[in-house]
């Protein structure tokens, strides 16, 4: 662990030395919860890949830069009392955390040409502020970035990040998103999104919000912690084509004979819901309930059990005849 510390006297030539190496060396710097309020300067160094700066006091992102760090692959900065970020130049980032801050605009982040995480989630911000992604910055992230975290943050427009169609993981949990259908919209540009969170928004209380976001995904996996077969989501795909042929003010129900293929013609309208319910779960539909005929074995009636004649209790017993007089009311086989 590499620790810095300032002093009010001016160090020594060797002791700078010492630290100078130290850095070279290293490739991780450990400078979470240190009380730092600003950014030392350091000395540039190829080795360091980490940069632990969470849990401190900093306000200003300075000294940093691909010059000083060239290989830098991963910044810490959450929990901090950042307000804006100036831009940063790192050529090989690829993780970059920055949450628990209180930026209210995302932005400083168009040179950084290898980012595939951005944590940015509960920006302290005052109550009803949100935070916001400046168009250009979305627009140069749109082809690394994989995975994003903006849960706890108000979100005024889930849209504007329709840029980012590389996007393989969401997590916009408690967003207080309402607008189900800019989510939906927006979910179409991401062609490889496979897992996502959207629990904890308002539009989130409506029970029917999981189809809508299935449908307009190519290759949803996980959502909200759940899995999604791919019977389910081929099932509300179906649905809703065929949901969308209908005229737009038909009073008819959609039957779902003409939905699933294997399902027969004369299923009532009870039995067709259990049947959409059990596709809903991710199980595959057979119309014998998984029951397959190698499984069967049937019995001639010929070898079932005969029943024996009743026999009466008699109303007078004696001691000697208590073994006799039962209820012969068993099966044998012979």
């Amino acid at each position: 662990m590499l620790e810095i510390k300032k002093s009010e006297s001016k160090p020594k030539d060797k002791d700078t030395k010492k630290v100078v190496n130290k850095i070279k060396k290293c490739s991780h710097l450990y400078l979470q919860e240190k009380g730092i309020q600003d950014i030392p300067k350091f000395t540039p160094s190829k080795e360091v890949s980490v940069i632990y700066l969470y849990n401190n006091a900093i306000k200003v992102v300075e000294n940093l830069n691909g010059n000083i760090f060239p290989n830098l692959k991963c910044l810490y900065l959450h929990n901090n009392k950042i307000k804006k970020i100036d831009k940063l130049l790192f050529d090989r980032l690829r993780k970059l955390y920055i949450g628990y801050n209180q930026i209210a605009v995302i932005e400083g982040l168009e040179e950084l040409y290898s980012l595939e995480e951005l944590h940015v989630e509960h920006q302290t911000l005052p109550d009803g502020m949100g935070i916001c992604f400046d168009p250009r910055c979305t627009l140069s992230l749109s082809r690394t970035l994989r995975i994003l975290n903006i849960s706890g943050n108000r979100i005024p427009s889930f849209s504007s990040l329709s840029f980012l169609t590389e996007l393989q993981s969401i997590d916009a949990s408690n967003c207080d998103i309402e607008d189900i259908k800019e989510v939906c919209d927006t979910l179409k540009n991401w062609r490889y999104l496979t897992v996502a969170f959207f629990c904890g928004n308002p539009f989130a209380k409506n029970h029917r919000y999981r189809e809508d976001i299935i449908v307009n995904c190519y290759y949803l996996e996980v959502l909200d912690g759940k899995p999604i077969s791919e019977n389910s989501r081929e099932f509300l795909k179906r649905l809703e084509v065929r949901r969308l042929s209908m005229p737009k003010h038909a009073n008819t129900s959609i039957n779902l004979a003409d939905v699933i293929d294997d399902l027969p013609k004369n299923y009532p309208p009870p039995l067709q819901k259990a049947v959409s319910a059990q596709l809903l779960q991710g199980d595959k539909f057979n119309p014998l309930n998984g029951v397959h005929d190698e499984t069967l074995n049937f019995i001639a009636w010929r070898g079932l059990p005969k029943r024996r004649p009743f026999v009466r209790k008699s109303k007078t017993r004696s001691a000697q005849n208590v073994d006799t007089a039962i209820i012969v009311n068993k099966f044998s086989y012979k």
